[in-house]
C-alpha cells in the first residue's frame, strides 16, 4: 500500500490525504492488494507526512531548492537551450551550481521565463513601432508554506489581453526586490537577444515598493519611463458614506478616470470637487482624494507630487489595458495549477516551470486593434437590463460642428455626364440642417457627394 501511495503522490503532488484515502479504499475494494484490510484515515494520514518530509520535493530548504532549480538551469551554450524550456535568471551560480539566500539576512530570489516569451516581446515591440506596449506587475501571495510573495510580470495588447513575460518568487516585497527583478530581465533581454529592454509605461499596484522599484532600477536609464496604477486602488476610505454618496462619488471617479487629456482632467477635477462638498464625509474623502490620487492643484491639494496619480485613458493608446486586470486572470490561472495549497518551494518552482512552458508553447497573438469581447458585449447587457448605466455616450462640453466637404464627381474615362443618375431639386425645399451643411464653403448648386464616403465617415 505504501508503494501504491508513494505512486500516487509522485504522479500528482497535489493530492491531499483524504483525496489518497478514497482512492486506496476504492483500490482495496477491486482486491488489488489481496484482501488486505483498509487502514483508517489517521494512518493515512500519518504515512503521507511522513513520505513527504522525506522526500526533497515536500521541503522547503536550500538545498532542496538549488537541486530544483538546477534542472531548470540555462545551457552554458544560449543557442543550444530548448525555446519553451523554462530557465532560471537572476541567480548568482559558483562553480556551476546556483547559490540562493536563506530568505533572512540574505534574500532569497528566483525568476523563470523562457527564450521565447522573451522572442515575442522583441516582436511585438519591433513590429509596432508607433505604439506604446504597457508592462504590467503584479504580486499574488498564498502560494506557498514560507509566505513568499510572487512577482508576476508580462504585458498586454490592444486587447487588454495579458502576455507572460517572467515569474519570480522572493522572500519579501521591497523595492530592492523589484529592483533586481527589472535589472535581471533588462540583462537576459541583453544577452540572450542583445536587445535594449527599454520600457516606457509601467502599470503596478499603489504599492511603495513597486515605484521606487523602477525608480532605482529602470528610470536613471530611462528618464521617459512611467509608472501607472490601477486606477481600482482609488476605491478606499468610503466609510461612513451612505449608497447615495457613494454612487456619485463612483460616477466622478470614472468620469476622472476617462479624461481624455490632462486639460480635461482639471475640468473635471473642478466637476468633482463641487459634487463632494454636499456632507463632512464627503469633504473629508475629498480630503483623502484628492491629496493621493490626483496631481497637485494649488487650489485642491497639499501635497506636492503623489506618486499615483497617472490612472487616467489618456496616457496610454486607446483599447490597452488600464488597470491590472489581465494579471489578475494569469494569477488566477497559477493558482489553478498549483491546485490553491501552499506548496513547499521546490515542489512550487517545479509546478511554475510547467506553467511557464504551458504558456510558453501556446501561440497566443498580440492583438494589434481594440477589439469587442464576448465578455464585454456580455456585460454590458447585463448593466442594460439591470439599469445601472448612468451614460449612454461621451459626455460632451460643448456641442459638436460637423462640416463636410462635397466633392465633386470624378467622370471615369469613356463614361458620359449625362450618364450619371442626378435628382433635381430646389434649395428652398431640403431642411435647414442640409442648408447648413451646404452654405459651409460650398457653391449656391452644391456638389454630388458620394454616398459610400459619407457612410464610412459617419
Amino acid at each position: 500500500m505504501k508503494n501504491a501511495l508513494a505512486t500516487w503522490i509522485d504522479d500528482d503532488p497535489k493530492h491531499n490525504p483524504k483525496t489518497l484515502f478514497k482512492m486506496l479504499k476504492a483500490s482495496i475494494g477491486q482486491e488489488r492488494f489481496g484482501g488486505m484490510p483498509c487502514p483508517t484515515l489517521k494512518q493515512v494520514q500519518h504515512a503521507v507526512h511522513y513520505m513527504r518530509s522525506k522526500d526533497i520535493l515536500q521541503k522547503s530548504t536550500v538545498p532542496a531548492a538549488i537541486e530544483e532549480l538546477m534542472k531548470w538551469r540555462l545551457t552554458d551554450n544560449v543557442e543550444d537551450q530548448v525555446a519553451h524550456k523554462p530557465f532560471v535568471f537572476g541567480v548568482e551560480e559558483e562553480a556551476g551550481r546556483f547559490t540562493l539566500g536563506d530568505g533572512g539576512m540574505q534574500a532569497f530570489r528566483v525568476g523563470l521565463s523562457t527564450v521565447e516569451l522573451l522572442r515575442k516581446y522583441h516582436a511585438v515591440v519591433t513590429a509596432n513601432p508607433m505604439k506604446t506596449v504597457i508592462c504590467h506587475m503584479d504580486t499574488t501571495f498564498s502560494t506557498n508554506v514560507l509566505g513568499y510573495p510572487m512577482f508576476v510580470f508580462g504585458y498586454s495588447d490592444m486587447a487588454g489581453s495579458f502576455h507572460l513575460l517572467c515569474v519570480c518568487i522572493t522572500s519579501q516585497r521591497t523595492h530592492a526586490d523589484v529592483a533586481w527583478l527589472l535589472r535581471s530581465l533588462k540583462e537576459k533581454f541583453t544577452s540572450l537577444l542583445n536587445y535594449a529592454w527599454a520600457p516606457t509605461r509601467l502599470m503596478g499596484d499603489a504599492d511603495k515598493a513597486q515605484f521606487l522599484g523602477m525608480t532605482n532600477a529602470l528610470q536613471p536609464e530611462l528618464p521617459l519611463l512611467e509608472y501607472l496604477m490601477c486606477f481600482f486602488h482609488c476605491y478606499d476610505k468610503r466609510q461612513g458614506m451612505t449608497s447615495e454618496e457613494w454612487t456619485s462619488v463612483t460616477f466622478d471617479i470614472y468620469l476622472l478616470h476617462m479624461s481624455t487629456s490632462e486639460a480635461d482632467l482639471v475640468n473635471n477635477m473642478d466637476t468633482a470637487h463641487a459634487n463632494w462638498e454636499g456632507s463632512r464625509t464627503l469633504r473629508k474623502f475629498r480630503t483623502y482624494f484628492f491629496n493621493t490620487w490626483l496631481p497637485y492643484h494649488a487650489v485642491y491639494s497639499t501635497n506636492r507630487g503623489p506618486r499615483f496619480w497617472k490612472w487616467q485613458v489618456f496616457h496610454s493608446h486607446r483599447g490597452c489595458s488600464y488597470t491590472n486586470n489581465p494579471n489578475e486572470h494569469f494569477n488566477r490561472k497559477l493558482k489553478d495549477a498549483i491546485g490553491r495549497v501552499k506548496k513547499h518551494v521546490p515542489h512550487l518552482v517545479q509546478e511554475v516551470a510547467k506553467l511557464v512552458q504551458e504558456i510558453s508553447t501556446e501561440a497566443t497573438p498580440w492583438v494589434q486593434h481594440p477589439v469587442q469581447t464576448e465578455r464585454m458585449k456580455k456585460y454590458f447587457k447585463k448593466l442594460l437590463a439591470s439599469r445601472r448605466l448612468r451614460v449612454n455616450e461621451v459626455p460632451r462640453v460643448r456641442p459638436v460642428t460637423w462640416r463636410v466637404l462635397h466633392l465633386p464627381e470624378e467622370i471615369a474615362e469613356g463614361e458620359q455626364d449625362e450618364d450619371i443618375p442626378r435628382r433635381a431639386w430646389h434649395y428652398n425645399s431640403v431642411s435647414r440642417n442640409v442648408q447648413r451643411l451646404e452654405s459651409h464653403n460650398q457653391p449656391d448648386i452644391g456638389d454630388r457627394p458620394r454616398a459610400s464616403s459619407l457612410i464610412e465617415m459617419l
